[in-house]
Parts: C-alpha cells; sequence; structure tokens
C-alpha cells in the first residue's frame, strides 16, 4: 500500500538524496557532465516562509516517490498566487503513472487550500509526464528552451 503525505524535507532528505543520480540520468538530458547538485538552502529558507512543500508517496515507509511545489506571488497578476513543481521522481515500476498521477493530484489540493490560483508542472520530451499532466485536466502553456552558455559548449558549437 502506497501512503502519500506531506513531509518536511528534512525529515526526507537523504532519502531523496538517494534518488538524485537516478532522477538526473533520467531528466537531465543535455545538462552533459554536470550531476545533480539542488540548492538545498533555498528548498529549506523556502519552506520556512511555507512557500514550499514536498509530498512524498511511501511504500512500507520507504520512498518511492516525492514531488515538491514552490508557491509565490504570481509575477503576471499581481493579486494572485502562483505554484510551480521542483525536480520529482518516482522509481521505475509498474504504478510508476498512477503514483505520480496520486502525488499530483494531492499537489493541487494542498496549492488550492493555499489559496493558489495557477499551478504549473515542468515535464521533458523525453520523459514525459503529459499523459498523467493531462488526465488532471492540464493543458500545455509553454515550451522551455535551454542554451548552454558554458564556454567549451559554445567554442565547441561554433566550430561547427
Amino acid at each position: 500500500m502506497i501512503v502519500y503525505a506531506r513531509e518536511p524535507l528534512a525529515a526526507a532528505l537523504d532519502e531523496v538524496k538517494a534518488t538524485l543520480p537516478a532522477m538526473w540520468a533520467e531528466m537531465a538530458e543535455g545538462f552533459g557532465e554536470e550531476r545533480a547538485e539542488p540548492n538545498w538552502a533555498m528548498y529549506f529558507a523556502a519552506e520556512a516562509k511555507n512557500a514550499a512543500f514536498l509530498l512524498t508517496a511511501r511504500e512500507g515507509g520507504s520512498l518511492v516517490g516525492y514531488f515538491g511545489m514552490l508557491v509565490y506571488p504570481n509575477l503576471s497578476l499581481k493579486n494572485e498566487l502562483a505554484a510551480s513543481s521542483t525536480p520529482y521522481y518516482v522509481v521505475p515500476r509498474r504504478d510508476r503513472g498512477i503514483i505520480l498521477r496520486s502525488l499530483i493530484r494531492h499537489a493541487i489540493t494542498i496549492c488550492q487550500r493555499a489559496g493558489v490560483k495557477k499551478a504549473t508542472v515542468k515535464t521533458h520530451p523525453w520523459a514525459s509526464a503529459e499523459p498523467v499532466l493531462v488526465h488532471l485536466g492540464a493543458r500545455e502553456i509553454s515550451k522551455d528552451f535551454m542554451v548552454d552558455l558554458s564556454p567549451a559548449v559554445r567554442e565547441a558549437k561554433e566550430a561547427v
């Protein structure tokens, strides 16, 4: 049985850190040799201001997934709160999509109770959560593009 709960980041930090290599391998296409190094201080500061939360999915006490959100004043609509997903992960298993759907559904409920009016969830073309998001009533609103500005990458592209 999967148990979903809102947990302080500090309570799940070591377990989340243990998932980072697998999450990064799946989600960080295009980041080259870099490895996941989250800005934990920023997450803890946001959580302390009630501007971030972490949801966990556990089976038999073991972490099988997590999903976090940052809550902030909407940059485009001054009288409204918005929320955005932080990097999230569910371990590969048969019911992975169901676990992710439940995590997102619970996050949406928390956001609604906090007065959030717009929530966005980032997903990647190579590891897409789009079917889950569409099932929950989400719609695509933008596409992000990344330009790697590190000197070695820029020089290699300019040489071609």
